[in-house]
């Protein structure tokens, strides 16, 4: 599940982590401006991650993490 930062507060804190539920409180207070934004619920994400092979070569860290970069950017969010 996706979920807008005017759509989250404190008591998603479970779906959407500490930070996700702090900018989504944020958003709800006058006078203080927060980029549009949305969290995706650890659900989604912990499904992301598992789907993903996630091999990290010893010998070329910049490489490993690059292509564990690119393969989650390429998770669609539909």
């Amino acid at each position: 599940m996706i979920l807008n930062f005017q759509e989250i507060d404190h008591t998603k804190w479970s779906l959407v982590g500490g930070k996700g539920a702090n900018l989504g409180e944020l958003t709800s207070i006058d006078g203080i401006q927060v980029p549009v934004g949305f969290c995706i619920t650890t659900d989604v994400y912990n499904d992301i991650i598992r789907n993903i092979e996630l091999r990290i070569d010893q010998g070329d860290i910049p490489g490993s993490c690059a292509r564990i970069r690119a393969a989650i950017e390429s998770v669609s969010l539909k």
